[in-house]
């Protein structure tokens, strides 16, 4: 048995060819522990952004690398909580282990592309610049993520990206008005109506006419204002609803009826405008 779970190490090993650094931060400078568990020990360490401890970690990319230092860091924060003295007496983990660990990306494994996810190992622990570098890349998509425990990760996908998705699986059929089609997934190729739900309300806008030009008929001809926005206290969304038709025209038709039916049960439109003076 001993044999066999030797080979077993040595065949998982014999795979591990790529070495990461890990670095710990730390809430002040501590010395580092002479054992570490699993390969290199942890240095004590100092840079601009203040302490933490490093090692280096073999690794077969750096999905593998990642996991393994969580597995140690679950393992070591369980053993703390059991009453075993370690680093975790002094570290808090309450915005995640991705607060407080980096992993780095030396292979450039790291890059926005189809089948992100932020809650994968590849795409965890990362470090600042590489955080950065996905910010920039992602176009208002990626931000820091401020969700734990919600979300795992480094990073989390913004409510732009899921608009943007969204918009990219309806498309809008020419020529009518209220008419999408679906692209891809369930349903798709199939006709969907965009039914309004909620319409934007802003209240406290405000026109001055300042001056007004007209022609000798008294026509006006253009108009000098003076608009002061208001605030607007509600957004206005709309959802989309499979309609039963699967030709266009008919389904145009169709969306035309549902749209009418449904605004007859919101407000009314208003522009919102209130005349202090009028020339």
């Amino acid at each position: 048995m001993y044999i066999k779970n030797q080979a077993n190490e040595l065949n998982t090993l014999k795979h591990r060819d790529k070495s990461y650094t890990v670095k710990l931060r730390l809430p002040y400078f501590l010395p580092a522990p002479k054992y570490s568990g699993f390969d290199h020990r942890w240095n004590p360490r100092m840079d601009e952004e203040g302490a933490f401890w490093e090692k280096i970690i073999i690794a077969h990319s750096r999905a593998d690398a990642v996991s393994r230092i969580l597995k140690w860091g679950h393992s070591a924060r369980v053993k703390n909580r059991r009453g075993v003295k370690n680093v975790f007496d002094h570290v808090s983990v309450d915005k995640g282990f991705d607060d407080i660990i980096e992993v780095s990306d030396d292979y450039n494994e790291v890059f926005l592309a189809d089948g992100f996810k932020c809650s994968s190992s590849k795409f965890r622990l990362l470090p600042k610049h590489k955080i950065e570098q996905l910010i920039r890349e992602g176009s208002g998509e990626i931000a820091v993520n401020d969700k734990y425990p919600k979300k795992l990760g480094s990073v989390m996908f913004t409510r732009l990206r899921e608009n943007n998705r969204k918009r990219a699986e309806y498309e809008k059929v020419e020529g009518a008005k209220y008419l999408f089609k679906k692209t891809s997934g369930p349903n798709m190729n199939k006709y969907f109506a965009s039914v309004p739900v909620k319409r934007n309300v802003t209240q406290g806008t405000k026109v001055r006419v300042v001056s007004v030009e007209r022609e000798s008929n008294g026509h006006i001809i253009s108009r000098k204002l003076d608009v002061t926005k208001g605030k607007k206290v509600q957004n206005g969304h709309n959802r989309k609803v499979l309609l039963k038709s699967t030709n266009p025209v008919k389904a145009a038709k169709e969306a035309r009826m549902l749209v009418e039916e449904i605004e007859k049960t919101l407000p009314k439109r208003t522009s919102g405008f209130k005349k202090e003076f009028h020339q």
